[in-house]
């Protein structure tokens, strides 16, 4: 859709109704403002024209080849005529897929050491699923730990082509863009070809250590079984008990929810209405000084009053330069108790922990055993999208958690999409990569507000002078020398224009201390 000849527009379908359209600019480095920039009579022109013609589907599950608007909804399967079914009916009542019967093994397996058991999986090419495939693959958690079983389910969510496993590069570190391979990821493997022998329709051993995905529809049944085995574990066996434990446990975490402005109050019903249908975490989206940390406090809340996982600790994971600005806001502002993460990595209970982003991959193994009772909260996640170490320890935290929230001003970094692709797949049920992110991205809970106060952006060159231009020139740059250099040679401008605009209100934005009072 177009308005004249200026622009394009995008507009996908409702994750939860199809008919919940979006309309969007296209994203890219120079657009600042990605739906507020847009009339209603802009979304209602585009939406007209998206409804007004037959669109192909492309997707990995049984849903038909078409999607056209007729009588108000949208419809899925031929382009016209009979063998169509409403979007809507599809999304409520699921699909129903037929699998072949695979025999059973004859001896059930023992664990990861069971080399025997191992071979015969890795031998046997099969399809479908063997009778009682749910009880047999939730009792493997009999023999391995809770955190394997979570790791397992975690690389086997969103696949529906292939399961890659990370593998070190020849330094142990990083492989490419991958993320990082864990101790311990050998039991996940051999998991998995257990997995594979009870559902070689889900998953089928191909070059170690990766596997193909036959039906991506059973795999997803399948992640859903090793999920709910390791649940069984968070939930201590009732529900009504866990949630009393909640109760009583976080008796001092207290939110007072009337003080919630308008816009935060629909962000935590939004979050706890994606809860419902099933949402594994949320990606908020507010602007700087629009209340992240009241929101993301107030939901903490108010899933703890009604969860059914035994949640011991919250986790809290801020950039090194916010750490000590969260900790006063948390404790003073809102009264929350709240602490930074202990020396040894081992979160406190009944606490929120505050750690900072680059602390992450030394206490990696102490999260990851905490993290299947932890809540964990990333404040400005986009800081965390480049494939580092932090970056893999990370997501090794957000994949065993039981609800994870990730919240910033700025998603769209930069054009590198995949990176924010890979958080959205943390907080969606169904497959995101490098194809249908955008449709994720309008699942995420943003609050923008419309002050109707213009931007307007201004350069001002200033003359270079002599040590500038030597420290520049240098050799062996010293880099922070030279930032230093270049500030202190355009701060006379700065003031100058500040100055000139003084009748208007002006805020100057100092380096430290020491620069605020020189300004």
């Amino acid at each position: 859709a177009s308005r004249g000849s200026k622009r394009a527009l995008l507009v996908t379908l409702g994750i939860r109704d199809p008919a919940d359209e979006v309309v969007m600019r296209k994203p890219s480095r120079e657009t600042k403002e990605l739906y507020t920039d847009i009339t209603d009579e802009e979304k209602l022109e585009a939406i007209r024209q998206v409804r007004a013609v037959a669109h192909r589907l492309r997707s990995p599950f049984p849903i038909g080849a078409w999607t056209t608007f007729q009588d108000g909804e949208w419809w899925v399967g031929a382009r016209e005529g009979t063998g169509r079914r409403r979007w809507s009916e599809v999304v409520r009542e699921g699909l129903q897929v037929p699998h072949a019967l695979h025999p059973p093994p004859a001896v059930s397996w023992r664990g990861p050491d069971d080399d025997e058991h191992v071979a015969e999986a890795l031998d046997l090419l099969g399809d479908g699923l063997v009778e009682g495939a749910e009880m047999r693959i939730r009792a493997l958690r009999e023999h391995v730990s809770q955190e394997v079983v979570l790791r397992a389910a975690s690389l086997v969510h969103q696949q529906y082509t292939k399961v890659c496993m990370p593998t070190p590069a020849l330094d142990g570190g990083l492989s490419g863009e991958q993320l990082m391979a864990y101790p311990g990821d050998q039991e996940v493997y051999r998991l998995l070809v257990a997995v594979s022998r009870l559902a070689p329709g889900a998953l089928r051993p191909e070059q170690l250590p990766n596997f193909s995905v036959p039906q991506p529809m059973l795999l997803l049944e399948v992640q859903r079984w090793l999920r709910a085995s390791a649940a069984d574990d968070r939930a201590d066996g009732r529900e009504g008990r866990s949630t009393a434990r909640n109760v009583e446990r976080w008796k001092d975490l207290k939110v007072d929810q009337s003080v919630l402005m308008v816009h935060q109050r629909d962000a935590v019903q939004d979050m706890l209405a994606r809860d419902a249908a099933g949402a594994p975490g949320h990606f908020v989206v507010m602007d700087t000084g629009y209340g992240k940390t009241l929101t993301a406090l107030s939901y903490l809340r108010r899933f703890l009053d009604a969860s059914a996982v035994d949640v011991r600790c919250v986790l809290w994971v801020t950039p090194t330069e916010l750490v000590r600005p969260t900790l006063e806001q948390l404790r003073r502002r809102w009264g929350a108790p709240a602490c930074e993460l202990p020396e040894d990595g081992r979160p406190l209970e009944a606490h929120v922990n505050v750690v900072k982003h680059d602390r992450l991959r030394k206490v990696g193994r102490e999260l990851a055993a905490a993290a299947p009772r932890t809540l964990v909260v990333f404040d400005e996640a986009d800081t965390m999208y480049a494939a580092t170490q932090r970056t893999s320890a990370a997501h090794r935290v957000a994949a065993l958690c039981p609800k994870l929230v990730c919240q910033t001003a700025t998603p769209l970094r930069n054009t590198k999409n995949e990176q924010l692709a890979e958080w959205l797949q943390r907080t969606e049920r169904f497959p995101v990569d490098g194809g249908n992110w955008l449709v994720a991205a309008n699942g995420m809970v943003s609050k923008q507000i419309d002050l109707g106060i213009g931007v307007e952006y201004s350069e001002v060159e200033v003359a270079m002078q002599d040590e500038v231009r030597q420290a520049h020139l240098t050799g062996k740059r010293d880099w922070l020398q030279v930032a230093q250099v270049t500030q202190d040679a355009t701060d006379g401008a700065m003031v100058e224009e500040a100055a000139r605009r003084a009748a208007d209100g002006v805020l100057l934005v100092g380096n430290d201390r020491a620069h605020v009072d020189r300004l």
